[in-house]
Parts: structure tokens; C-alpha cells; sequence
């Protein structure tokens, strides 16, 4: 029997990034979806929320804030675990982060890919081990 894999929804504008994440997330033995937009990344939690969420602040269409208050404002069964990724680097935009339910934020020039897996593995730790 094989556990079911936990899934991550990179939610990034910038596309080398995103696919950076994506093919590094998957290596390490997660689903992962994308979505290049606020409002395409909504749209997909609200269909099927994943269990981890790596969202931008800074997005075309819905910006990180906003998708968060309206995630929050909805009918979720489950609520995923929310990192900001952003070169936002205010306290009073970090504050209204982890105020709407974001679990961490972080400094795109301060991380690594290694340092986002790290991250993810403490809040989210891979099931896809055949038991």
C-alpha cells in the first residue's frame, strides 16, 4: 500500500522560479501544481486545496494578500499551510501575512532552493514511502 503523496500549489509569476520549484518539489516526492496568477492559484484551491501552498505576494490579477483574504473568507474543509515567497521585505506586509494564516515568509534574495525543501519537509513531511 502507498501513502497518499502530500501536494503543494507553487502559486509565482515568474516562471524560472516557479519551474525551479516545481521540478525541485517533485524530486523530493510531492504532487505539485502551478499557477502563474493570484486568481488562477484561488481557483485551484478552492477546487482542490493542497496541502501546502508556496504563494508570491506580487502577482498579476490577484496579489498574495488578497488571495490569501479571500482563501480565508471561503468554505475550505481544510486550510493548507501557506509560505510566502516575496521580495517584499516590510514588517508591516510580513505582519499582515501571518495575520491572514501564513505560516512563514520569506525573502526570495534570502533563500535557496535548498533552504524551501528544508522548510517545507519541517511543515509538510513527504508520505509517498510504500508501507
Amino acid at each position: 500500500m502507498t501513502a497518499t503523496q502530500q501536494r503543494i500549489l507553487i502559486i509565482e509569476d515568474e516562471a524560472s522560479l516557479r519551474q525551479a520549484l516545481v521540478t525541485k518539489l517533485t524530486a523530493e516526492g510531492y504532487l505539485v501544481d502551478e499557477a502563474s496568477d493570484g486568481q488562477e492559484g484561488l481557483d485551484k484551491i478552492l477546487q482542490s486545496p493542497p496541502d501546502l501552498i508556496l504563494l508570491d505576494q506580487l502577482m498579476p490579477k490577484m496579489d498574495g494578500q488578497t488571495m490569501l483574504n479571500k482563501m480565508n473568507g471561503s468554505n475550505l474543509k481544510k486550510k493548507p499551510f501557506v509560505i510566502i515567497i516575496s521580495n517584499v521585505d516590510d514588517h508591516s506586509t510580513i505582519d499582515a501575512s501571518k495575520q491572514q494564516g501564513a505560516f512563514d515568509y520569506l525573502i526570495k534574495s534570502n533563500m535557496t532552493l535548498e533552504s524551501i525543501v528544508q522548510l517545507i519537509k519541517h511543515r509538510l513531511p513527504p508520505t509517498n514511502l510504500t508501507v
